[in-house]
């Protein structure tokens, strides 16, 4: 059997469909040359391709030191204690560094809201002079056993020695009667007189101290003892023929009170804390009261 190709094929064909293929057929044919034969000429112009980079085995050196792997008698960095912050080749960011503990000397302050209760309040004096029976300049109010219920706000300052110990600085604090309070019957130089607990107040004034602080994780534990110097004013009542006189009645007493508190750290230089503070000694009295105190630390 002969074979005819493209040209037979149109041949064998009748001649008006050869006419209108005969374009058709040529116009693909030179379509495919356009496209193939480009590509093959690029294929065979492009370089063959490079082969992977690999790691010299021995790595230049330019300090012309020797390699601690290498050398038996050059210690390691993990071994040297005294090593600088970047021999394990980086340095590690100066906030994070100092995170850890840390020595010197740094501050702290706080402020807080904190309620007191004490069962017996000091000896009142009476400075203002009151008209009656007998002309009074002053003198000491006697009473029983009068408890008093106080609340108000407080602040502190002081420092930290290597962020363990507590050095009370300078502080005060001012407190107001709360809730309601019967009055109490006294005598002022014999002279028959009436308590009003209502009407106190005392004032904190803050002079020193000494205490521990330590830290867990985002938890802070610390005790101290501190002194300092209390205020106490109150309205006074005293008789005066058929009727009375306003006075008022102050005293002033040395405190030494402890403190035990728990805090959470809310960032690097804040924390709330919550404290209880025993009196342990007031006014010539012993445990006699104390306070609860809630408290907004700063510092680190």
């Amino acid at each position: 059997m002969k074979s005819w190709g493209v040209a037979g094929c149109l041949w064998s064909v009748p001649l008006h469909v050869s006419r209108r293929l005969a374009p058709l057929l040529l116009g693909v044919a030179a379509l495919g040359a356009l496209i193939v034969v480009p590509r093959i000429a690029h294929a065979q112009d492009e370089p063959p391709p490079l082969p992977p980079p690999s790691e010299p085995e021995n790595p230049p050196n330019p300090d012309n030191r020797p390699d601690p792997q290498t050398d038996p008698n050059q210690p390691s960095p993990r071994d040297n204690p005294d090593a600088a912050p970047g021999a394990y080749g980086f340095d590690p960011h100066p906030t994070v560094r100092t995170r850890g503990k840390r020595d010197g000397v740094t501050w702290e302050a706080n402020a807080d809201f904190r309620v007191s209760y004490i069962d017996r309040i000091p000896e009142l004096k009476i400075s203002q002079e009151v008209v009656g029976p007998r002309a009074l300049a002053s003198g000491t109010v006697v009473h029983g056993s009068t408890s008093l219920v106080t609340g108000g706000l407080g602040f502190d300052f002081g420092l930290v020695l290597d962020d363990r110990w507590r050095i009370g600085g300078i502080g005060g604090s001012y407190e107001s009667a709360m809730g309601t309070s019967a009055r109490r019957r006294a005598y002022v130089d014999g002279a028959i007189a009436e308590l009003r607990p209502w009407t106190a107040s005392r004032f904190g004034f803050d002079f020193g101290g000494v205490g521990q602080r330590y830290k867990y994780r985002r938890w802070q534990f610390g005790w101290m003892v501190s002194g300092s110097v209390i205020v106490t004013t109150m309205n006074v009542s005293v008789a005066s023929g058929g009727g009375s006189e306003d006075a008022w009645g102050a005293a002033v007493a040395l405190s030494v009170h402890g403190q035990v508190e728990a805090c959470r750290r809310l960032d690097l230089e804040s924390r709330v804390c919550l404290a209880v503070a025993p009196d342990v000694f007031d006014g010539g009295y012993f445990m006699r009261g104390g306070s609860v105190l809630a408290r907004w630390e700063w510092g680190r």
